[in-house]
């Protein structure tokens, strides 16, 4: 299959141009498949792990084992840290409404909703990013389509919490609306990023963590608790999982994505995340959704596809759609 594509939008690369015309192959697809799945899947694991482990603790840990993976591959390869300079400030930025605050938010949150929710949630990213790129950034304009996009994916929203998003005296709505801000959050990252960052982005994303790393250590170690009696095979594999594979080989097969196929076609997997979340929620933990909450989700990824401009563009055709980051990994 043959996809023409535009120039990356949000990622942490450098703003390179991308051929017209790229070949989608049985292995993007594999690979997009498996990103989707990976990223789904995480908010299991978070859910399995956050009885046993406070979310501070959690999150370093998850850090570190990002950091290794990643540093690991960076050295192999011959690269290096960004050097210092305005680009560590920029990096900073990223930690702190990249990774810590969203990571924090949605573990906190998976306290007090299920998992299912918090994938389905986190596909409110791309509507996020597109506010703070119009009202910000100024990187995009506000069309009818993206207007008409982020109302039915908010929309969405409202079926999928009900009222719950309302109760703000109940932990299940501040769990809602520490979703929702973990989405904020990423959107304003992934904004952020398309306008400062650039350069290689594995030395990015490794110097990211272990910034991260750095903010949330300190935390962690006196005030975080692990409860070693609720800490079995089930909690160490997810946090391998999460660390090594969600934080680390994952990012891998992104930015490998948007050199072959670019930004676009690579940016599909925003539409995987959530269906797997409620399906691995449905099938581990027994956790419902029910119709309302699919006739939400529906309407979130919708109210993205419209936004992009995904219904408009055809396979083989030429596009100028920003493509979004997927977000609450």
């Amino acid at each position: 299959m043959t996809v023409k594509s535009p120039s990356p939008a949000i990622t942490h690369s450098t703003a390179t141009a991308v051929p017209e015309t790229v070949s989608v192959h049985a292995k993007h697809v594999v690979w997009l498949l498996a990103l989707g799945l990976i990223w789904g899947s995480s908010y299991l694991f978070i859910k399995l792990l956050i009885e046993a482990v406070s979310p501070t603790v959690m999150i370093a840990v998850r850090f570190a084992l990002g950091v290794v993976t990643l540093g690991t591959i960076l050295v192999l390869r011959g690269g290096r840290l960004p050097r210092w300079g305005r680009v560590w400030g920029y990096l900073l930025v990223m930690s702190i409404f990249g990774n810590v605050v969203p990571f924090l938010l949605i573990a906190w949150s998976e306290q007090h909703t299920t998992s299912a929710l918090a994938a389905v949630l986190s596909a409110t990213t791309p509507h996020f990013t597109l506010l703070f790129a119009v009202a910000m950034f100024r990187g995009e304009g506000l069309t009818i389509d993206r207007v008409v996009g982020i109302i039915i994916g908010f929309i969405g929203v409202l079926l999928l919490t009900g009222r719950s998003i309302l109760d703000l005296g109940s932990v299940d709505g501040l769990g809602v609306v520490a979703l929702l801000g973990s989405s904020v959050c990423y959107g304003f990252a992934f904004a952020f990023a398309r306008q400062y960052i650039r350069g290689d982005p594995l030395s990015n994303v490794t110097a990211q963590l272990l910034m991260s790393l750095a903010i949330i250590g300190p935390f962690a170690v006196t005030t975080g608790w692990v409860r070693t009696d609720e800490l079995g095979v089930v909690e160490i594999g997810s946090w391998l999982v999460l660390g090594v594979i969600g934080t680390g080989v994952a990012y891998l097969f992104y930015y490998s994505l948007i050199r072959e196929i670019g930004a676009t076609p690579a940016s599909l997997v925003t539409y995987i995340i959530p269906p797997v979340g409620v399906l691995l929620g449905w099938l581990v933990l027994n956790e419902a959704i029910g119709p309302g909450g699919l006739a939400g989700m529906v309407l979130i990824i919708a109210g993205v596809a419209i936004s992009y401009g995904w219904h408009r563009r055809r396979v083989g055709r030429r596009g100028t759609t920003t493509s979004p980051l997927p977000g609450g990994r």
